[in-house]
């Protein structure tokens, strides 16, 4: 990639992806909810992304993050006035050692 600046990343390597099957548990209304995963292989260096098996309105991922070895850290954020609870299904986690 190179940004606006002309400046060139530096080719990633180190990707690793998972299909991850979990089960949220329900995010109260108007907060957050930090939710960890076991996640065999994930390490403090990579970035991390999630991608939902699907969409829940008013609810979304604010961040996630590999929080010690084998362990991923989601934030839920649900923006509505009523209990919301993230879809169950296989999550797909793509961590980047960068």
């Amino acid at each position: 990639f190179q940004a606006e600046d002309g400046i060139r990343d530096k080719l990633v390597t180190g990707v690793q992806t998972c299909a991850l099957p979990i089960s949220p548990t329900v995010v109260a209304a108007n907060s957050a909810s930090v939710q960890t995963y076991t996640v065999s292989g994930l390490v403090v260096p990579h970035a991390v992304t999630v991608s939902p098996p699907s969409i829940n309105s008013g609810l979304g991922i604010m961040w996630a993050r590999c929080s010690a070895s084998d362990t991923l850290e989601i934030c839920w954020r649900n923006f509505t006035g009523g209990d919301l609870t993230p879809a169950s299904g296989t999550y797909r986690v793509a961590g980047v050692r960068v």
